[in-house]
């Protein structure tokens, strides 16, 4: 698989965890909704990380995802208001 189709494929998952978590929000079901929401910003974060040329490590941790993209985001992305 190309890296573009990765990417593809990435966000897509991330947009249905996204629709997950508005429909379990909607059923009053917060911890789910919480869990789909989590799912979803991993699945963003790799995305980006593949984006920026980066490969993202095989953990979970969202800080550890966040700090990966933090170095390999171009500075006019990092500093956009």
């Amino acid at each position: 698989m190309s890296k573009l189709d990765e990417i593809k494929v990435l966000l897509s998952r991330s947009r249905k965890f996204l629709i997950t978590a508005d429909l379990q929000m909607e059923e009053g079901m917060y911890d789910l909704a919480v869990f789909s929401i989590e799912q979803s910003l991993r699945l963003f974060l790799k995305a980006k990380l593949i984006e920026y040329g980066a490969d993202y490590p095989r953990t979970y941790g969202i800080r550890r995802l966040l700090n990966l993209l933090a170095k390999v985001a171009p500075k006019e992305i990092k500093y956009q208001n």
